[in-house]
């Protein structure tokens, strides 16, 4: 009787990591096509599998004893210092914009899945969201706020219009298992006014560049570029913003962050910065998910 005990436990053991094996297959196999497909039809139909693969990896656990492995070349991942709260977001080029997005909240273990329903843009800047309404992003950096221990700041990226992108930083806050994208702390002083209260931080710029917005530890303020008004370079695309490099800010004031208008006198060709968000600094150019390029490859 005990043999056969053991028996039927090796064969329990031996089904589920043989289903773990084809699960991290297929996220793996459909990870890739979503990200790497041409055909744009080929990408969303991916999404549709990766999306159920990525749930079931999550919800049932799978991530505990992977490490997140399975999910790391297509998703981008931010955990706080005291690993009480992670972060993963993923997107997909649908060919329409802005791109689709979709991801996971894990706070002290429970689980909350983030819905890509809303739209980002300039008047999202003084409105909150929740997991179920999220505007959809991928998160880049997570940093803790000064005597706000359930509140973080949250940089992210969006793909938003066909000739623009947008980078922006947001406070998450987590409090009683529920989840709020938005807070009232990003401040522009008005001499002689009323002063501007932002919930968020929204940088627009053209598709065709690069713009910075992080947290900068040497400096203690989070700097981004000022953008100039541009007339594009691109087919159709009209009007825009680009970087002049020169650099603006935010820099913590009781409880807040004040807008700065002009931190160097210098003009650079870069923001300086600890390490650059995509790009390692050798040379290696990298994508937003942090891969490597591929070259682009001619169709005749």
């Amino acid at each position: 009787m005990r043999t056969l005990t053991i028996l039927l436990s090796l064969f329990i053991v031996g089904d589920v990591l043989q289903a773990q094996d084809q699960l991290l297959d297929d996220i793996a196999y459909y990870g890739d096509v979503m990200v790497n497909a041409y055909e744009a039809k080929h990408r969303v139909r991916a999404k549709v599998e990766f999306d159920l693969l990525i749930d079931r990896y999550v919800t049932e656990g799978y991530y505990k004893t992977d490490d997140w492995a399975a999910v790391e070349p297509y998703t981008r991942q931010q955990e706080s210092e005291d690993e009480s709260l992670f972060i993963i977001t993923y997107q997909v080029n649908t060919g329409v914009y802005p791109y689709t997005y979709g991801g996971y909240v894990i706070h002290e273990g429970n689980i909350t899945q983030l819905r890509h329903e809303s739209t980002l843009d300039l008047d999202s800047q003084y409105q909150s969201y929740g997991a179920e309404d999220w505007y959809g992003a991928l998160y880049y950096n997570l940093l803790p706020i000064k005597g706000n221990p359930q509140s973080y700041l949250l940089f992210g990226y969006q793909h938003a219009k066909e000739f623009d992108k947008a980078k922006f930083i947001d406070v998450i806050t987590v409090q009683d298992g529920d989840i709020t994208f938005g807070k009232e702390i990003f401040i522009t002083r008005v001499e002689d006014g009323r002063d501007d209260i932002k919930q968020r931080f929204i940088l627009e710029y053209s598709s065709d560049t690069n713009a910075s917005l992080n947290y900068n530890e040497s400096i203690d303020m989070i700097i981004f570029d000022h953008l100039m008004p541009r007339m594009g370079q691109q087919a159709g695309q009209g009007s825009t913003y680009v970087p002049d490099g020169t650099y603006e800010g935010y820099k913590y004031e009781k409880g807040s962050y004040v807008y700065v208008e002009k931190i160097f006198d210098h003009i650079y060709d870069e923001a300086p910065r600890p390490e650059p968000v995509f790009n390692n600094g050798t040379g290696n150019k990298k994508d937003i998910l942090g891969k490597e390029k591929r070259a682009t490859k001619s169709r005749n």
